[in-house]
């Protein structure tokens, strides 16, 4: 049986057709799987308030997240999920999931040894273990820094340099002469192979990809050869 087949199968037998809730132990493993990426870390004085002093259940708690996840995901997909964390719940699961470094149930562990797996299961060979470690990055990403609870402390947005309202936000250009043009090359049309080659000179030419490099190829485009406009 392929692995995702049976992945599936083994996900229905443990959260059923119907996700069922979580546990206690399970709530605590997500819990503390939110803590691992959104932990407080007193020691860093270079990191200013209250990014600091920052933990991702204070922001959004495993019931929230396991609600927020039910109101978007598939139930594939749900079951997936609680079967991650029913094995991250108790000492066997962890110690499968871990490779045999720990026995004791994800919860359980030093946030240290936490950071320590998580940080395996980036890198694994197995896609089990890269998609756990994907999962609990996106749940922080989202349902932490995107504040989904509306709990995340106001000022941690000046802190990561974000305006945090719209009317704060950098007011749009109305300079639009410093806004690059784009002039695109006017080629007659091709026939096929019968049709002569086209022979095109130019001093240089500039490939700039996605919306950062195309604008800064048009800024050097229209600096010329010389370098200045």
């Amino acid at each position: 049986m392929p692995v995702r087949a049976l992945e599936s199968r083994l996900a229905r037998w443990v959260a059923g057709t119907d996700p069922r809730d979580l546990t206690t132990n399970e709530l605590a493993a997500l819990g503390a799987a939110l803590d691992t990426l959104v932990a407080p870390v007193p020691e860093a004085t270079d990191i200013p308030e209250p990014l600091r002093s920052l933990r991702g259940t204070a922001v959004v708690t495993p019931e929230e997240t396991m609600a927020l996840l039910r109101q978007r995901l598939p139930r594939d997909a749900l079951r997936k999920i609680i079967l991650l964390l029913n094995l991250l719940a108790s000492a066997k699961g962890t110690w499968l999931l871990s490779g045999g470094a720990y026995a004791k149930a994800f919860a359980d562990l030093e946030v240290a040894d936490r950071v320590k797996m998580l940080a395996k299961l980036q890198t694994s060979p197995f896609e089990m273990h890269r998609a756990t470690f994907t999962l609990f990055k996106g749940l922080a990403s989202y349902f932490i820094y995107a504040n989904a609870s509306g709990r995340l402390p106001a000022t941690l947005n000046s802190v990561l340099g974000y305006p945090d309202h719209a009317d704060r936000a950098p007011p749009p250009t109305t300079n639009y002469d410093a806004v690059p043009q784009f002039h695109f090359i006017t080629l007659p049309p091709d026939h096929g192979p019968t049709d002569p080659p086209i022979t095109l000179h130019y001093d240089a030419v500039i490939v700039g990809s996605g919306a950062g490099g195309g604008v800064a190829a048009a800024i050097l485009a229209k600096a010329g050869p010389n370098g200045h406009q």
